[in-house]
């Protein structure tokens, strides 16, 4: 069964937390991206005498990699919902047979393709995701700041 395009509610809310994650992946993004280089930096010309201080530059470092990741699927969804809300994308339905076709999504192996998602549970998920990248962000400069005066 071909599903209908988005309605303009729908539309509306793609473009929205289009713009929301736009807004996280270039603030957000650059500010967990310049703790790492300087967790690096720290690392390798003033390496840490105390376990303490070796801890949390590593805890830094580390935050910085899963950010990253974050960061890429944020500005991947970013995207989508941006088509999405533009009207590029015909449905739901055809972006999750495409992602399928390129391996980001479980292709169904049964005759019956899988149910598409509905839009709510989209948003939810990527929200969640919004939520994750900025909890990181705030522990990673806690564990930097926290680095800085110990």
């Amino acid at each position: 069964m071909i599903q209908p395009p988005l309605d303009e509610q729908e539309r509306a809310d793609a473009l929205v937390l289009a713009a929301l994650l736009r807004s996280s992946v270039r603030t957000l993004g650059p500010w967990s991206l310049g703790w790492s280089l300087l967790a690096a930096l720290v690392c390798v010309v003033w390496p840490p005498i105390s376990l303490v201080g070796a801890s949390g530059w590593a805890l830094v470092l580390l935050c910085g990699v899963i950010e990253r990741y974050l960061v890429f699927r944020l500005a991947l969804d970013e995207r989508l919902f941006c088509q999405l809300g533009q009207g590029q994308m015909p449905c739901l339905q055809a972006l999750d047979t495409s992602l399928a076709h390129l391996g980001l999504r479980k292709e169904s192996v049964s005759e019956h393709p899988p149910a598409v998602r509905p839009m709510g549970d989209r948003l939810r998920g990527t929200r969640h995701l919004l939520r994750w990248h900025l909890v990181l962000v705030v522990l990673q400069t806690a564990a930097a700041l926290a680095t800085l005066f110990f």
